[in-house]
C-alpha cells in the first residue's frame, strides 16, 4: 500500500470505530495488515533540492537571453 492510501486509512479507521462501521478488533487486523504509513520520503527531499536551483538555472536562462538580444529588441521597437 502506497504512504499517502496508508496515512489516509489510520486517519479514517478511528472514525469507523466509533461509528460502528467497524470493530476494535477489526481496525487492529486493519493496522497489521497494512502496516504503519512511513514518514516522508527521502524522493521529496531530493526533488526539492534538484528542482530549486534547476528553477533558478532557467530563469537565469531566459534573463540572459533576454539581456544579450536587448539592443536587437531596441532596434526593432524602433523601426
Amino acid at each position: 500500500m502506497r504512504n499517502r492510501e496508508a496515512r489516509r486509512l489510520y486517519t479514517e479507521i478511528p472514525t469507523w470505530v466509533r461509528s460502528g462501521i467497524l470493530s476494535e478488533e477489526g481496525a487492529e487486523r486493519l493496522r497489521a495488515l497494512n502496516g504503519k504509513p512511513e514518514g516522508r520520503r527521502i524522493r521529496n527531499v531530493a526533488l526539492i533540492i534538484c528542482a530549486i536551483p534547476g528553477s533558478v538555472l532557467v530563469r537565469s536562462g531566459i534573463i540572459l537571453l533576454f539581456a544579450d538580444n536587448w539592443s536587437e529588441y531596441l532596434r526593432t521597437l524602433q523601426h
